[in-house]
């Protein structure tokens, strides 16, 4: 970790990503308070890095499990994901892959009927894999649970273990040439300049190891828990206003 941003040469007005990096277990969360920016029908869209091999169930967004109203995503083991929808849930299988960035976009869409109300795509192709837990709720109303990234609120399962960035939650439901617009072939797009920018209501980044800014009209800034460190990015040969990631670069105030 080095606290200094260094001036990247090529942009002499943009910084290094720094982004904070969470560590496995280690209560180390973004807690969003229980304002639920998601309405009835919702996209989260999630980059997530998994760094190393860890067993168990890690939370990577949402509030509680298995209560009434939530919406979340679970690392379930080292390769499945658990997606939670108003007390049931769908597993889906062969997802993640430790050591690479992939971009989850869950589309939430409560007119659909049976599975189909619940869809993931993985780096903008659609993954049908996996099980469900009786049928995903025709539902999704607001609650007083905690809302987080890194974890699935507080006291709940356990912090990832990599990077988290780039969550967007548009009250619409995305069709897949939406959700290849925003993964824009890895070189994520800014939800801010989206087709469907005018259904975002919440947009957080990965601002570091404080705050993170919900750039959405919305405003609901995310406040660090913990205290994890941050690891310094570069940026993408191919793209100098991304990260290897994927992740925009950010202005120098």
């Amino acid at each position: 970790y080095v606290d200094k941003q260094d001036t990247i040469p090529q942009l002499g007005m943009m910084d290094w990503a720094k982004p904070m990096q969470f560590t496995y277990n280690s209560g180390q969360y973004v807690s969003l308070g229980t304002n639920n920016t998601y309405g009835a029908t919702a996209t989260i869209s999630l980059s997530v890095n998994i760094i190393s091999s860890v067993n168990g169930y890690e939370g990577l967004f949402g509030s509680k499990f298995n209560t009434a109203g939530e919406f979340i995503v679970l690392k379930a083991g080292t390769t499945s994901l658990l997606v939670g929808v108003n007390q049931s849930y769908r597993i889906f299988t062969n997802v993640l892959e430790d050591g690479a960035t992939k971009f989850l976009s869950i589309i939430y869409n409560p007119s659909e009927a049976g599975d189909n109300r619940l869809r993931l795509f993985v780096n903008s192709i659609e993954n049908t894999s996996g099980s469900v837990a009786g049928t995903v709720s025709g539902s999704l109303s607001n609650s007083t649970n905690n809302l987080s990234i890194g974890q699935t609120g507080p006291t709940s399962y356990a912090s990832p273990q990599g990077i988290i960035g780039e969550v967007s939650i548009f009250n619409t439901a995305m069709d897949s040439s939406e959700v290849s617009e925003l993964y824009n072939n890895g070189d994520i797009k800014s939800a801010l300049t989206h087709t469907e920018s005018a259904n975002l209501s919440a947009y957080w980044r990965n601002d570091g190891t404080t705050i993170w800014k919900d750039l959405s009209s919305t405003g609901n800034d995310g406040t660090v828990v913990g205290s994890p460190l941050s690891i310094t990015l570069v940026p993408n040969p191919s793209n100098t206003l991304n990260d290897v990631l994927g992740n925009p670069l950010r202005l120098r105030e």
